[in-house]
Parts: C-alpha cells; sequence; structure tokens
C-alpha cells in the first residue's frame, strides 16, 4: 500500500493544474512542492494538509476487513 506522501505525489502529478497555481491555492512555496515531487524534502503536516485539500484528498482511516 502507498505511503500518504506518495499518494500526494502521484496526485501532484495527476492534476492537470500548473504545480505553481497548485501551490498558490495552497499558500506553499512553489518550490516546496518541487521539491516535495522530486523525493528532495519532505513536507510538514501542516503544508501536507493544505497541499491535499487543494488536490482534493483526505487522510482517513481504512476499512476494518470483514471476518
Amino acid at each position: 500500500m502507498p505511503s500518504p506522501h506518495d499518494t500526494l505525489r502521484a496526485a501532484l502529478v495527476l492534476d492537470r493544474r500548473p504545480v505553481r497555481q497548485i501551490a498558490r491555492q495552497a499558500k506553499v512555496p512553489h518550490s516546496v512542492l518541487i521539491r516535495f515531487a522530486n523525493r528532495q524534502r519532505g513536507m510538514s503536516a501542516p503544508t501536507f494538509d493544505r497541499v491535499a485539500n487543494v488536490l482534493g484528498y483526505e487522510l482517513r482511516p481504512r476499512q476494518a476487513a470483514a471476518s
């Protein structure tokens, strides 16, 4: 199962908006998203939340497996 960071990186790639626009909407420096997408840096939790929100993603618990 991919990590939340991997999921967000994939969402950045799949989103058709320019990274600069996503960064502007999330109120995050463009360079932060570029470094994150290129696996050069991580992202703080508040920044991760803002970017995920702009991309329409949320973190939630998995459903329990049926017995």
